[in-house]
């Protein structure tokens, strides 16, 4: 639901930080048909099986995996035009830092999605603490120079996304 609610472009390159078996890449790169789609994450397991599931994937030729933490993206400077973050922001050891990498790898105007599902009580994510608090989660984003950040709650039949979207600032 995050990547269809982006609005990608056909040019865009896209970064999904803590992208686990990669599925979003999968679903990003059929959008991005001139662009990339680029899954980082920590775990070399989720690498090796997010390449698995791509081997035969028709958009193969536009997708990049990438072992790596949020905290320092193997990505350069002001390479991305949309970075997400699926599911993953509560599993992040350094929040500040990588918010701090996700602005780094973003171009100006480049924007900034969280995606998570909705807990029972509606928080978000099934994280503890100032990660499954929108308020707090919208405070550090802004915190980290992000502009014009809203949040939105879609449904797809019983699944229930969180997502917050955010903007580098142009300067």
């Amino acid at each position: 639901m995050t990547v269809e609610a982006a609005g990608l472009r056909p040019e865009d390159v896209v970064v999904d930080v803590g992208c686990g078996g990669g599925e979003a890449v999968r679903v990003a790169a059929e959008c991005v048909v001139r662009g990339r789609a680029i899954g980082v994450d920590p775990s070399p397991g989720m690498i090796r099986i997010a390449k698995e599931q791509t081997r035969d994937h028709v958009c193969a030729e536009r997708i990049q995996f990438i072992e790596g933490p949020a905290e320092k993206l193997p990505l350069e400077t002001g390479s991305a035009d949309v970075v997400f973050a699926i599911n993953s922001l509560h599993h992040w050891a350094q929040p500040d830092r990588g918010l701090e990498e996700v602005w780094r790898v973003l171009k100006p105007g480049g924007r900034f999605l969280i995606g998570d599902e909705e807990t029972e009580g509606g928080g978000w994510s099934h994280a503890e603490g100032d990660l499954s608090d929108q308020v707090k989660i919208r405070r550090l984003v802004e915190s980290h120079g992000f502009d014009s950040v809203c949040t939105s709650r879609r449904t797809d039949g019983g699944d229930v996304l969180l997502m917050m979207e955010s903007i580098k600032n142009a300067l």
